[in-house]
């Protein structure tokens, strides 16, 4: 079962392939990601790819990874 925490004004929750619309345009834009890890851009393709190992490993093995703030 997959842990979704909600309040009367956000939805936390694992992430999605389908959240890698959302996050393909904050990835790609430098002052959002001046603060989140190296401060590299990243591409669709390398969003995917982020997406795809938070799915596939990080949650799996660890029982934990980022979530999606709704």
């Amino acid at each position: 079962m997959k842990t979704i925490l909600e309040t009367e004004r956000l939805i936390l929750r694992e992430m999605t392939m389908s959240d890698s619309d959302k996050f393909a345009g904050m990835y790609a834009d430098p002052d959002v990601m001046k603060f989140i890890g190296s401060g590299s851009v990243m591409s669709r393709e390398e969003t995917e790819l982020s997406v795809r190992g938070m799915l596939e490993k990080c949650y799996p093995k660890w029982g934990f990874g980022l979530w999606t703030t709704v």
